[in-house]
């Protein structure tokens, strides 16, 4: 090779790395192989290569624009993510002129470019779009794979700061800006259905940090799984007339890892609202008082289990196996959990509660006497008269008798844990390690 022969060749090899970004490339794997730290790198990496065929788009938005950016570049930091910035209030401040299709364009042309030329990136985080029914269309039509939607619910008071700076403290603009991003997220909710994560964000009492943690862990979720296995499913099994605190406790858990949560008594309640057929014979059988066919129940549990978002997210279920027959029937029906939770509490405490239920006659359901609930159905709600402590001493016994009924047909899924002030907590940290157990997601 004479002189002129090398220069040229080094110089294409400049070009190349230059090109192919082989350092930044070499310096993501070396990251991962700190982070992880495996046993053995050369099989990890294979493995960590064969995992990233495609890279993951995860949209941000909502809230206000600091606090989202801040939340984005976090993520990306640690995810090793490209970070992109789509803000209709940077492209325009006319409320009336942010252009959809200016938005949609700068979208389209920031994932792909990233997709083709920058594939050294795990993912890409999109700040600020979709932001209306016009642009989560779009984006979906545009077959441009997103793999999750997180939507930040910030504080009005932290709305009203920012875009009293943006209009120059024109208080009408101000409320007009506010009202506009109700409207768009309630029109985001319903062009992206059940799919989308919310983020109630306080600017003052939030921190970022456990949104961001909790955010990483959802998508750290999906790591987890090698086709074709299938996302988390989760019973919960709760004592009797203890909404309050499952309901609180459930949706923690549906919060922090994402899950698609399948709540039976809101299932049937929405189908009475939406006045469907089954809804139609729900409310004729509450209303006669009469026991809803355990067949119409295991109907609506499949139809929740088995929607694409309940699939892809993962799914929790509460407020179904209160006997014998329906512990036998979820193991029969094949619902394949790989947890289920069978929790409790202290008899002397639940007795407490159980003295002071209240009961709607209408229907002939009780509830917590601290519970919230509807306006109509506050109106409705009288003290308890027939309270019997031999009776709720009874029900409790049943609840026993029922976990040990759970942990007899599903063996090594079944966990039991007492309610206590620390058992919210102390249950999310197991059910995260058990997310990070590949063993998890087997099929039983």
């Amino acid at each position: 090779m004479n002189k002129d022969e090398k220069v040229i060749y080094e110089h294409e090899i400049e070009n190349y790395v230059q090109k192919t970004q082989l350092p930044d490339y070499f310096e993501n794997l070396t990251k991962q192989l700190v982070i992880n730290q495996p046993e053995n790198p050369y099989k990890f990496l294979i493995e960590y290569l064969e995992r990233r065929q495609r890279q993951r788009l995860i949209l941000v938005t909502g809230g206000t624009t600091e606090t989202r950016e801040d939340i984005c570049k976090q993520i990306s930091t640690q995810l090793n993510y490209k970070f992109h910035k789509v803000d209709g209030n940077d492209l325009n401040k006319d409320l009336n002129a942010i252009n959809d299709t200016i938005m949609n364009e700068q979208a389209s042309k920031l994932i792909k470019y990233t997709s083709e030329n920058e594939k050294h990136y795990t993912g890409m985080i999109v700040s600020g779009y979709p932001n209306n029914y016009q642009q989560a269309i779009h984006i979906q039509k545009n077959k441009q794979l997103f793999e999750r939607v997180f939507i930040l619910k910030q504080n009005k008071e932290d709305l009203k700061n920012q875009y009293s700076e943006i209009y120059n403290y024109d208080q009408q603009k101000v409320e007009s800006a506010i009202l506009r991003d109700e409207i768009n997220q309630r029109d985001l909710s319903e062009a992206f259905g059940q799919y989308p994560d919310y983020f109630e964000i306080n600017d003052k009492n939030t921190d970022v940090r456990k949104v961001v943690n909790n955010m990483i862990q959802i998508l750290k979720n999906q790591d987890q799984k090698v086709a074709p296995l299938r996302s988390p499913r989760i019973i919960i099994f709760s004592p009797p007339f203890l909404r309050k605190k499952i309901n609180s406790l459930v949706a923690q858990i549906a919060q922090q890892f994402g899950f698609y949560r399948i709540n039976l008594e809101d299932v049937i309640q929405k189908h009475i609202d939406q006045q469907t057929e089954v809804g139609k014979y729900l409310y004729r059988s509450q209303k006669l008082k009469n026991t809803i066919p355990i067949e119409i129940l295991v109907s609506l549990i499949k139809t929740e289990t088995q929607r694409p978002v309940a699939q892809k997210k993962g799914w929790v279920l509460q407020g179904f196996g209160k006997n014998e027959e329906e512990i036998n029937i979820l193991k029969n029906i094949k619902l394949h959990p790989n947890l289920v939770i069978g929790l409790n509490e202290k008899e002397e405490k639940l007795l407490k509660i159980y003295q002071n239920l209240k009961i709607d006659p209408q229907f002939n359901i009780k509830y917590e006497a601290d519970l919230e609930v509807n306006a109509d159905l506050y109106k409705r709600l009288v003290e308890d008269k027939e309270f019997n402590q031999d009776l709720q001493q009874q029900t409790i016994k049943q609840h026993n008798q029922n976990l040990v009924q759970a942990q007899d047909a599903f063996q090594k899924q079944f966990q039991k844990y007492t309610l206590n002030d620390e058992s919210d907590e102390k249950l999310i940290q197991i059910i995260s390690q058990h997310l990070e157990n590949p063993f998890f997601y087997g099929e039983i």
